[in-house]
């Protein structure tokens, strides 16, 4: 049974940076030249930071409510109705998507504002700040999904947004060529993401269950535990592809190879989507679905070998990066 608490608040987390996305996006340029790009930072900034107050808002309530009654789901209307699947257009907050906005929004909103003076010279000042709300509200409706699949439309949305974001100078041949690397290698891992989704739900819907909600989906997960495909059990066949997808959004072996020429961005582009939200976005869905996961104990060991794997190869390239400008300032200054 919901919680008998208004949550018509929630969708507003979401639909403000994507009114800041829209109206920057088709009026920046004139509102751009009427007013000054004091008016598209205003419009791009506020949005954010008003979804922070409201995040911090749901963070407190969720908090005053007791343990098995902390969720907050806001029902906009029924998306699809097709044979046994019903999605609706759903946001759920719950302690772990409650954690996630406040990063989202919170560093977002910083991020948003240096930003401003960061990218103040720049003629396309309105567009930048379009994809930047853009992102933000994708990132938003990926974290506060209700089902796996209205989750997958954010987790598309991110990637899109951050082709956008990575090759914005797009006259510069390395930035458009980062952009199109990072949308080709992110559509690779979304297809793994595709099929995972696609068998969980064949999977349960054989059972009788089938759903993509995520409080339906932890309720019956017991039922496949046992069903097997090709001689794998079924969930280490979901958990590994929806793995693959974590791994193109996380930027992990094998499909790491985006990251290093994303940074020929513009820097709050690194610091929005490679250091506090898209990276994050596997990890989040890892945790959302924990419940196949520790029903797989052979794509556990699968994550924790590229997890290392990952975690030593970046360190060895940090550790050449970094010899590498240290032998380049003493011979500039010694030699």
């Amino acid at each position: 049974m919901d919680n008998p608490i208004q949550t018509d608040f929630i969708r507003w987390i979401v639909f403000l940076p994507l009114l800041g996305a829209i109206v920057n996006g088709l009026l920046g340029a004139k509102i751009q030249k009427s007013f000054g790009k004091g008016a598209i930072a205003l419009l791009a900034c506020a949005p954010v930071v008003i979804a922070f107050g409201l995040s911090l808002y749901a963070f407190f309530v969720l908090k005053g409510l007791e343990a098995e009654k902390r969720f907050l789901i806001d029902n906009l209307y029924s998306w699809i109705q097709l044979g046994s699947l019903k999605v609706d257009m759903a946001f759920l907050i719950d302690p772990l998507s409650a954690v996630m906005i406040l990063v989202v929004t919170g560093i977002g909103g910083l991020i948003h504002i240096y930003a401003t003076g960061y990218m103040h010279d720049d003629k396309a000042f309105w567009r930048f700040f379009a994809y930047l709300n853009l992102f933000t509200a994708a990132m938003l409706t990926l974290v506060l999904g209700d089902s796996l699949l209205v989750l997958f439309v954010g987790w598309e949305g991110v990637g899109l947004c951050s082709y956008a974001l990575i090759g914005f100078w797009y006259t510069d041949h390395a930035n458009a060529r980062a952009g199109n690397k990072a949308f080709i290698v992110n559509r690779v891992g979304d297809f793994g993401f595709v099929l995972g989704m696609f068998l969980l739900f064949w999977t349960l819907d054989a059972q009788g269950h089938g759903s993509l909600t995520f409080r339906e989906m932890v309720k019956w997960a017991p039922t496949i535990k046992d069903s097997m495909l090709w001689g794998w059990p079924v969930v280490t066949l979901v958990t590994l592809f929806l793995f693959v997808g974590a791994t193109g959004k996380s930027a992990q072996i094998p499909l790491f190879v985006w990251l290093p020429d994303a940074m020929a961005g513009p820097t709050p582009v690194s610091e929005l989507i490679h250091a506090a939200t898209m990276v994050t976005a596997g990890v989040y869905m890892t945790a959302r679905m924990n419940v196949f996961f520790s029903m797989a104990p052979a794509t556990l060991h699968v994550i924790a070998v590229i997890g290392v794997a990952t975690a030593l190869v970046a360190a060895n390239s940090a550790t050449c990066l970094s010899a590498s400008v240290l032998e380049a300032t003493l011979r500039r200054f010694f030699i």
